[in-house]
């Protein structure tokens, strides 16, 4: 951590997760919410280009259907 948190080595990825590895603590972190956005900007770009992803269309509707049940500020139990 104190090499990783100063000059050229810096970097906010280790800011936020240092900590955590630290306390050797691997939750992902990152809510439903975050993946569906994430995953919606690739499914876009795909299509665009003409890539069909059925795996990821697949994971999509996943995240959509935790999201309508209200469970978008949590991480996916399949994370």
């Amino acid at each position: 951590m104190e090499i990783t948190s100063v000059g050229g080595a810096r970097t906010g990825a280790m800011e936020t997760r240092g900590p955590w590895m630290v306390e050797r603590n691997f939750d992902p972190h990152f809510s439903t919410n975050n993946m569906y956005k994430d995953l919606s900007n690739a499914m876009k770009l795909a299509d665009g280009c003409g890539a069909v992803l059925p795996t990821a269309a697949l994971s999509l509707e996943m995240l959509r259907a935790a999201r309508a049940q209200g469970d978008g500020e949590k991480t996916p139990a399949w994370c």
